[in-house]
């Protein structure tokens, strides 16, 4: 199969802006390999989002930080995987349980243990990072559940997408062993 990920683990190829793009509100994820297609052993993806509007005048989608990606206003998530976060560019303030905050930025990684409350706010007008999934629902698969399918070309930011409600999310990360905290 080539440019698109199969339901399981067979091999496949993805070229340049193929492949599924989920958007919640001023993110996308884009997944290179889902836990299906790797035995549910890891799942890899990258995420892509736009700073505030606060922030950034000229970005219309996020009017303030709380209203960017997945996670509900002022609240935490926790996973049921493992999860690594690579900067790839931009600035990304990632708050770790209660009392662990950093601003990350490229070339840098966050570790978040399974179990373990966390999120993540996109600082600089423009931030990409990988995610990489354990065993279990990562963030990839929230995306996958919540977000609104894209198409081919489409980028973040150009399509006004709405934030998620805490129940939807709430729903989807019971379904995967996790919880909003």
């Amino acid at each position: 199969m080539r440019n698109v990920i199969p339901q399981d683990s067979t091999p496949y190829f993805l070229k340049a802006d193929c492949g599924p793009k989920f958007f919640i509100a001023s993110q996308s994820c884009s997944p290179l390999t889902l836990a299906r297609n790797t035995n549910n052993a890891f799942a890899l993806s990258i995420i892509a989002g736009i700073g505030s509007q606060e922030s950034f005048p000229s970005f219309p989608q996020a009017r303030t930080e709380n209203e960017s990606g997945p996670f509900p206003h002022g609240k935490q998530i926790k996973l049921a995987s493992h999860s690594l976060f690579r900067v790839i560019e931009g600035k990304v303030r990632f708050t770790v349980g209660a009392t662990t905050e950093e601003t990350v930025t490229a070339g840098e990684s966050v570790m978040v243990p399974a179990g373990t409350g966390f999120n993540y706010v996109i600082t600089s007008a423009y931030a990409r990072l990988y995610v990489f999934s354990g065993k279990g629902g990562g963030l990839e698969e929230v995306f996958v559940r919540l977000g609104r399918e894209g198409v081919k070309g489409e980028v973040v930011g150009e399509n006004q997408d709405a934030a998620v409600s805490e129940e939807k999310v709430a729903g989807v990360l019971q379904a995967l062993g996790g919880e909003v905290v």
